[in-house]
């Protein structure tokens, strides 16, 4: 009974099972003047409850649901949100305009605005505004690789890519939209995988070659490095990152594919920072990599 006490302490009093964790909360912060919608155009801060003398790294999410759902007020977010605070960051939770109300490129546009907003503002509330990584889950995952390869978004908001340190996807897929939907066809178990293709992005080629992050990937030593996680058996999801990180690393971009075994496409996203376990490790170590580059 001793032996198990003991494990059941040292299990809670884990760094990561530590309880509620304190933080100084800001919500619903619009970030662009031209907002006509203060439900999607806002993001939430979370940060560590005691400025230090140094600034932090910075962790803006992206939320997933099919560019047609989600709220960065989620559930599913609380673990990532708490795992950063609880290691000295900031996470920044952002909303944007979603399909069917709104048509690409309406999205990354937004996902561009709240990055550029948060570099400009972050130090006010103990961040670093030259240590900024963006993530996202799912479809969330797309809109960060794009607005991190396709500098047209953070350029129209007066930014650089390298104003962004890394980018850490969580099972994103849409990599590649036209090949996804080759990889549709006539399959009637895809059907409404395409039919949430179309609503966002239409039926136009061109357009679906505009908003695929991989086409944008160049050797220019401007694209920030990568942090790819992937639910293996997730069969277009799996080749999806494994041929954008192979795109990236022949793009001499720094680019690590990390398959994640015994999860799901909804696991990965809510038991992020849940434990300490790989993810989170090669999270944190990327963060401390690339943070000074």
């Amino acid at each position: 009974m001793r032996v198990l006490a003991f494990i059941v302490c040292i299990f809670l009093c884990h760094p990561a099972f530590a309880g509620e964790v304190e933080m100084r909360t800001y919500r619903n912060i619009s970030y662009t003047e031209k907002t006509r919608d203060n439900r999607s155009q806002v993001l939430d801060i979370y940060c560590p409850p005691h400025e230090t003398e140094r600034k932090t790294p910075v962790v803006i999410f992206v939320h997933g649901g099919g560019w047609a759902a989600g709220d960065k007020g989620e559930k599913a977010h609380v673990a990532k949100r708490d795992f950063f605070v609880r290691h000295d960051m900031v996470f920044v939770s952002i909303n944007y305009r979603m399909a069917p109300h709104h048509s690409f490129p309406a999205y990354p546009r937004d996902v561009a605005a709240a990055v550029s907003y948060i570099i400009d503002t972050i130090t006010a509330y103990g961040g670093d505004p030259e240590a900024v990584f963006l993530s996202g889950h799912s479809a969330g995952g797309h809109l960060a690789a794009l607005v991190s390869t396709d500098a047209g978004y953070l350029k129209a908001n007066g930014k650089d890519l390298n104003a962004i340190r890394g980018v850490i996807l969580i099972d994103g897929a849409g990599y590649n939209i036209p090949k996804r939907f080759e990889d549709f066809g006539d399959k009637k178990e895809k059907k409404w995988v395409r039919t949430m293709y179309e609503r966002a992005f239409g039926t136009n080629p061109a357009v679906w070659e505009h908003a695929s992050p991989i086409r944008h990937i160049r050797a220019r030593g401007d694209i920030p490095p990568f942090l790819v996680f992937s639910v293996t058996g997730r069969k277009e999801a799996e080749v999806q990152s494994r041929e954008f990180v192979s795109a990236l690393k022949n793009a001499e971009v720094p680019a690590t594919l990390v398959p994640i075994d015994n999860s799901s496409h909804r696991k990965i996203n809510a038991s992020f920072g849940a434990r300490s376990g790989l993810k989170e490790k090669m999270t944190l170590d990327f963060i401390d990599r690339y943070r000074d580059r």
